[in-house]
């Protein structure tokens, strides 16, 4: 019998003899034939009998003393208080501190077992722990203060219905015998549960022998591989403490060869002090961490002396997961934290090759080697203005039109204010080759704040001049207008960012210690460039020979005038050997020319509106190594429009420019070993 197997009898057993103790005496003699059962089962497994007593006899004292520890009285809270006011997470006061002391008299809904809020350690604030105790509370008591309203779990929100539960136990006096035997009755939901357990103990004996025969078959299916990599977003640099759920990190898991099931995320932390030299311990800068997939929680963690130690560089465990990834496929993890408040630090959350527990069609799992990580600080000064980007304007081509006034939308970010403040000014940069961008503008969801004429790249200051509420959070839009944007290199790139602020506080002082991390993307901008659409794309590998063939097929369609595609680079992203590409360009074919570019310049431009379609494709030859073809480099040629005989030569790169990253084929490994075609 495998360890698994046992343990589960052992529990079940435990349970079951519980059950047996529990019963009334007019089952009594049914319970002794039960006994009886048991025990002998108990020989025939090799399970210590003596085990599952004490088993049993835990489960007993914890019957015993059960509502016990509700109705004591709490000496700490001042005679005659009771709870009358709404609290939630970010309440403060000594309504808080008095929950908290309330709450941690019961060992079932301790705030916590050490540090702020454990008992003798409460706190005048209600933060995550606070919010998760509530809710063990509000369960506990579900018939009277969820039930009745609607709701099936605790949310956490000390209301009307909550609070009179309070006041009612509080008031209560505590029972002379410490420790009165339960009334059993057979309707106890607890003693029906131990007798399904009971009756099901000799169903799980019959299912023994077909568990051990399943472990001793032989295994069937494919070894699996696992990928991981950090998402672009979402990209924290900080966030305040006492903040609960902020999303610290993303990574995209990918299965490859066979399906995956994750069982264990080890989750890698490491603090500093905010001048990121003398250490800080990740317990005293986090409440708890969460891991979400697919907009959904799988998993939370508090962060403290149990669970990641006292060290300067701690793992926090995730275990008994169930998180299953198709072959193919792939899944976006999310890292959640909740800050401890009124603390400040810098921390990093990573992931490495030890990282992940999972099984694939083997029962094994490995990960392709990667680490990966973020880093981010825990902020609490009063005295602090955030500002951020949202991430909504992404890298990209932007076609304006010729002769006209086109306003793009270049950075969009966010103010959040910590206390009342007037922001006066930002100072923004606008990047380089940015001559063709005559007027900037500022403007939030209601109207234009600001708006001014510009010269070329360099340092610009907005002037918002806006009262912003405490606790309030801002979004805000600056924009570029082109203007006679025909100049000889008919475009360009064009970002800007902000990298200083002027906000005053309730006294007309300048605040201190703003927290600024808002750039925005490169943006491309032409009057008459190729818009690109994917129309299929496949990477076939034949492990036998070590060997891939791969294409992408895609459409390039003429926007804004004329377009003369000269060349087209096509290359692969492993460690293999690439060769023999052809390119067919609106039906005939191309080979590769001398240094791996594909020439297209004498073949006719693709008219404004008309659309081409292309397939590149090649061979990959190697072993060992994770494969991809894909489009590397794409060069154009447009009309000189100043008039002039002869183009413009245009390009864009893959590696410069993610949004070209679209015209490759998913990765692939080509294994140092036979394996059947996949496709």
């Amino acid at each position: 019998m495998n360890n698994l197997t046992k343990k589960i009898i052992i529990a079940v057993l435990a349970l079951a003899m519980a059950s047996s103790f529990l019963m009334v005496s007019a089952q009594e003699a049914e319970a002794v034939n039960g006994m009886g059962d048991i025990e002998a089962l108990a020989e025939d497994l090799g399970v210590d009998v003596s085990d599952l007593v004490r088993m049993m006899n835990i489960r007993v004292e914890d019957e015993r003393v059960k509502g016990v520890q509700d109705t004591q009285a709490v000496g700490r809270i001042p005679q005659g208080f009771t709870f009358t006011g709404n609290l939630d997470q970010g309440s403060r006061g000594s309504d808080v501190r008095y929950l908290q002391i309330f709450l941690n008299d019961n060992p079932a809904t301790r705030v916590a077992t050490s540090g702020a809020g454990s008992p003798g350690q409460e706190t005048d604030y209600f933060g995550t722990r606070t919010k998760n105790a509530v809710i063990r509370f509000q369960e506990r008591y579900a018939s009277e203060v969820l039930n009745p309203y609607g709701y099936t779990r605790g949310h956490g929100f000390v209301d009307a219905a909550t609070r009179a539960k309070l006041n009612e136990l509080l008031g209560r006096e505590a029972p002379v015998d410490p420790a009165p035997t339960p009334d059993p009755t057979p309707t106890d939901p607890v003693l029906e549960q131990l007798q399904q357990l009971l009756a099901a103990v000799q169903a799980i004996q019959e299912r023994i022998d077909e568990l051990e025969r399943e472990v001793d078959r032989p295994r069937e299916g494919e070894e699996g591989l696992i990928y991981f990599s950090r998402l672009s977003r979402p990209r924290l640099s900080s966030m305040r403490d006492g903040e609960s759920d902020a999303e610290v990190m993303g990574i995209r898991l990918e299965a490859e060869d066979s399906d995956i099931s994750i069982r264990r995320v080890d989750l890698n932390l490491e603090g500093w002090q905010s001048d990121r030299e003398n250490r800080k311990r990740p317990r005293t800068l986090l409440e708890d961490v969460s891991l979400w997939v697919d907009g959904r929680e799988v998993a939370r963690r508090n962060v403290d002396r149990d669970t990641v130690g006292t060290g300067y560089l701690e793992t926090l465990r995730f275990s008994g997961l169930d998180i299953d990834i198709r072959e193919g496929y792939y899944e976006d993890l999310i890292v959640k934290a909740s800050s401890e408040p009124f603390r400040e630090g810098y921390l990093e959350v990573s992931f490495d090759s030890d990282s992940f527990r999972f099984l694939d069609g083997l029962d094994i799992g490995q990960t392709d080697g990667m680490q990966t990580g973020q880093k981010f600080s825990i902020t609490e000064s009063d005295e602090e203005l955030i500002i951020e980007s949202t991430g909504r304007i992404e890298e990209g081509i932007v076609k304006v039109e010729e002769d006209a006034l086109d306003e793009i939308d270049l950075l969009e970010f966010t103010v959040e204010a910590k206390q009342d403040t007037y922001l006066e000014s930002l100072d923004v940069r606008l990047s380089d080759n940015s001559d063709y961008i005559d007027y900037l503008s500022l403007s939030d969801d209601r109207e234009l704040l600001d708006e001014f004429r510009v010269s070329g790249s360099g340092r610009y200051e907005i002037l918002p001049m806006l009262e912003l509420d405490a606790g309030e959070t801002y979004t805000f839009m600056i924009s570029g207008e082109t203007h006679d944007i025909l100049r000889e290199d008919q475009g360009g790139t064009v970002s800007v960012e902000i990298i200083d602020a002027l906000a005053l506080d309730y006294y007309d002082y300048e605040i201190e210690g703003l927290d600024i991390d808002a750039e925005g993307e490169d943006l491309e901008v032409y009057v008459a460039m190729p818009e690109f659409t994917l129309l299929d794309q496949r990477l076939y590998l034949f492990g036998d020979n070590k060997r891939g063939d791969g294409f992408v097929e895609f459409e390039i369609e003429a926007a804004g005038g004329d377009i003369l595609i000269d060349y087209i680079d096509f290359s692969n992203t492993g460690r293999g050997d690439f060769h023999s590409p052809i390119i067919v360009y609106d039906g005939d074919d191309y080979q590769e020319m001398e240094g791996g570019v594909i020439d297209l310049s004498g073949i006719d431009a693709i008219s404004e509106g008309d659309t081409v379609e292309v397939m590149v494709e090649g061979v990959i030859n190697g072993a060992g190594s994770r494969e991809r073809v894909k489009v590397f480099e794409i060069g154009w040629s447009v009309e000189d429009y100043d008039g002039d005989d002869g183009f413009i030569y245009q390009s864009i790169f893959s590696d410069n420019y993610d949004f070209i990253d679209d015209l490759e084929t998913e990765r692939k490994w080509i294994s140092d070993f036979p394996s059947p075609i996949l496709y």
